[in-house]
């Protein structure tokens, strides 16, 4: 089993660690915000702010994101992650995505597939705030409607098809791409 201590062990053998990808890690226990947290290492400990952070599948709760975002931005000034994928992590809100608008604007690639609790509100909060935004998937994001892919597709400067045939379930946030179907 994953657990706390196990992720804080990583953090004090690979101080400069900014990437880590611990998507399908069911074994992670009831209790992955301690886990998340633990990520960002413990007081007197000088670890690299994470740039991404890749946890799909997790069972994380809105107060998991919100801790590691809280922590992250008191030990290095300000969240520094630039990709998110917390897809399939189905206990996620928008209070989740409420959270990382306003204290991760430099993400650049978030991944909120297949979140069914996720709304318009807060799929547009993230595009509004995260002005970096390159990519952001939304496949199978059963309470998005036709407003946020309509927000999305306006900032789509190169889209993949004509506007009236597009329904964007993954959108581009620089938006030289946009994964269609």
């Amino acid at each position: 089993m994953i657990d706390a201590e196990t992720v804080q062990s990583l953090r004090i053998v690979f101080p400069s660690l900014t990437n880590l990808d611990i998507r399908w890690c069911e074994s992670m226990g009831h209790q992955p915000e301690q886990a998340l947290v633990s990520l960002l290492g413990t007081q007197g400990t000088a670890v690299a702010p994470l740039s991404s952070l890749l946890c799909r599948c997790l069972p994380l709760i809105d107060d998991a994101i919100a801790a590691f975002v809280r922590t992250s931005a008191a030990a290095h000034g300000g969240c520094m992650l630039r990709q998110l994928d917390v897809g399939r992590c189905d206990a996620l809100t928008d209070s989740s995505l409420n959270i990382l608008a306003e204290s991760a604007c430099e993400l650049t690639h978030v991944n909120l597939e297949w979140l069914y609790h996720v709304t318009d509100q807060g799929v547009r909060r993230i595009i509004r705030r995260c002005t970096n935004l390159q990519f952001l998937k939304l496949e199978g994001c059963k309470q998005i409607t036709v407003r946020s892919e309509y927000c999305c597709s306006h900032l789509c400067r190169n889209a993949c098809v004509p506007q009236q045939q597009r329904v964007c379930s993954s959108v581009s946030g620089s938006f030289t791409r946009c994964v269609c179907h």
